[in-house]
């Protein structure tokens, strides 16, 4: 069974869900300075990071399932991605 709900842009950028460790995780192409933000259906952020980590792992413990939009805000690109915890 898969244990994963990702989706991948047309760059190198992945987001997904792993019910393995009950976590989202963000991969980004670079570990440039950027700022990584999650809303809601609703559209309020439930979660905001500046990091410069290229891997970075999102305890989704008290997060409800279902959709999320994540942005991957670096320099002069943003990244929108949606993931789905279930």
């Amino acid at each position: 069974e898969d244990n994963t709900s990702a989706v991948k842009d047309e760059g190198t950028k992945t987001a997904f869900f792993s019910k393995a460790c009950n976590c989202f995780e963000i991969r980004t192409s670079s570990d440039l300075y950027k700022k990584i933000l999650i809303y809601d259906i609703y559209g309020k952020i439930v979660y905001q990071e500046d990091t410069s980590n290229d891997i970075v792992r999102i305890d989704a413990e008290r997060y409800a399932n279902g959709v999320y939009i994540i942005v991957v805000d670096k320099q002069d690109t943003k990244q929108i991605m949606n993931l789905i915890k279930y």
